[in-house]
């Protein structure tokens, strides 16, 4: 798109499609394409799915935030967090093994789903799940072979082993 590479999520009724700006639904059942238009919609830099939630960066900012569970079309405005260990803006962001993984430009951090229900923000911080290395590009995070892989602000690509990168 005009602003740049999608980044898609699924939950099986719906696929959410960010496109930097803008969040749009496909909803399976009835086929309808759709522009996400609820006032509370941050908009979405990248969107994951996890837990029966979708998760979005609102774009340039430090702040992430949840869908209604299994609806992309209903956001509340008050489900949100900001990234906390270190004040580097959000580049992307990844789900694995039902965590979401926050990639700042110089710093990554853990968040896990506390089973808290709404309106308290569900998820929170992983204890020791800091890393002092950031993301470089937005597209380069990937799940493989049970680990997330991406290109660090240090131009080295790297995979997880635990909450620790390490050089591929």
């Amino acid at each position: 798109t005009p602003a740049g590479p999608v980044s898609m999520a699924q939950n099986g009724l719906e696929l959410l499609i960010a496109d930097g700006v803008f969040g749009y639904l496909l909803t399976f059942s009835t086929g309808v394409f759709a522009k996400i238009v609820d006032v509370n919609f941050p908009g979405a830099a990248a969107v994951a799915f996890v837990d029966g939630y979708f998760a979005v960066l609102k774009p340039d900012s430090e702040q992430w935030f949840l869908s209604a569970l299994y609806d992309g079309a209903t956001w509340d405005g008050i489900t949100w967090a900001s990234a906390q260990g270190q004040p580097d803006k959000l580049v992307t962001l990844a789900a694995s093994h039902s965590e979401v993984w926050l990639f700042g430009k110089e710093s990554t951090e853990v968040w896990y789903d506390t089973g808290a229900a709404p309106p308290a923000f569900p998820f929170q911080r992983v204890s020791g799940a800091f890393l002092e290395v950031g993301c470089a590009a937005r597209a380069s995070v990937a799940n493989l072979d049970n680990s997330v892989f991406w290109l660090t602000d240090k131009g080295q690509v790297v995979r997880t082993s635990g909450y620790s990168p390490q050089i591929v």
